[in-house]
């Protein structure tokens, strides 16, 4: 193992599956990290850090491919270092007012980024096969690396009610409708007597949701009332119109919840035998709500399903073999 490695982490916004990544590449190499977020001149001063620091770094990782991907891409040309892009979903999608790729300029820079990255690192076998698609010459390239979840720290414990959660950062009422919180208003109308609470929005979104009594929209938390929220719910609904693989959906169903998920992205596959999968109608939705909340044992399988499957142990280990493989040039493993 390249212990002594010095790895620049590139990242836009400190999610937390980015802060996850960045700690686990951290335990195994020196990490250098560049936020994207809260800069004047993003894009001007990653590359002049890049290029006027190129003997302090071995290998760049950037988080999403997007503009600060290829701005990472092309420095690192310069500079002669190797790229791996992590994509998560968004970046590889052509949505309205959502996606990366949406806007023409955007698909020349991803044409760009994605042709001089080393590595492509997939959350799901989905986005791997729509990143192929639209960029074939990529296809070589990628890797199929699901993200993991510690499931010693989201476990069931205590009692739980008759709740319907969902988590996500929502910002403005656009990424509300891409999350389908507006199917779950819907279904809120549809399933008086069951109560659903929504984590992560503005108080625009939260504003625009209110309305039926058994909703509640609250803005970000703390990590311990997440656990503590998902630990209370018997169900976990994720009923996205764009997804990849959501790391909530990963928390969610290693604390037991049971999973309703709309037939998007990587959630079919994870989802399917361990909970619901239905069309993002609020009337399928509310119907598989209610099946979710009369079968709470299901969330036993989903639980299952994630610690055998989505240990964050795997992603540790797996994330190590691709920065080895691409940082020693491994004929048999890089095109």
């Amino acid at each position: 193992m390249f212990v002594t490695a010095r790895l620049l982490f590139v990242y836009r916004e400190p999610a937390p599956f980015v802060k996850a990544d960045r700690a686990l590449l951290a335990r195994h190499y020196t990490v250098i990290d560049f936020s994207w977020q809260g800069r004047k001149h993003p894009a001007r001063d990653l590359a002049s850090w890049m290029l006027k620091n190129r003997d302090k770094y071995d290998i760049v990782f950037v988080w999403f491919g997007d503009s600060h991907a290829t701005v990472a891409s092309l420095a690192s040309l310069v500079a002669g270092r190797p790229t791996i892009i992590q994509v998560g979903g968004y970046d590889v999608s052509d949505l309205a007012d959502y996606g990366f790729l949406a806007w023409r300029r955007n698909r020349g820079m991803a044409r760009v980024h994605f042709r001089l990255a080393a590595r492509i690192l997939a959350v799901s076998d989905e986005l791997a096969e729509e990143i192929a698609r639209r960029f074939p010459s990529a296809e070589p390239k990628i890797r199929v690396l699901p993200t993991g979840v510690d499931s010693s720290r989201f476990r069931p414990q205590g009692p739980r009610r008759q709740q319907v959660l969902s988590v996500a950062f929502v910002d403005s009422w656009r990424r509300a409708w891409i999350k389908g919180w507006d199917l779950l208003a819907a279904a809120a109308r549809e399933a008086p007597n069951i109560s659903f609470l929504l984590i992560g929005a503005s108080d625009s979104v939260r504003a625009r949701l209110a309305g039926p009594k058994n909703l509640e929209v609250r803005g970000p938390v703390e990590q311990g009332e997440l656990i503590s929220a998902y630990q209370a719910s018997e169900v976990y609904a994720q009923p996205s119109r764009a997804e990849g693989l959501p790391n909530a959906l990963l928390e969610a169903m290693a604390s037991g919840c049971v999973p309703v998920v709309t037939r998007i992205g990587g959630m079919t596959n994870l989802v399917e035998g361990t909970g619901f999968v239905v069309e993002a109608e609020p009337a399928s939705i509310a119907r598989a709500i209610a099946d979710a909340i009369r079968s709470p044992e299901i969330g036993d399988r989903a639980r299952a399903r994630v610690v055998e499957k989505y240990p964050l142990a795997n992603r540790d280990r797996r994330l190590c073999e691709q920065v080895e493989q691409v940082l020693s040039r491994r004929l048999s493993d890089l095109p």
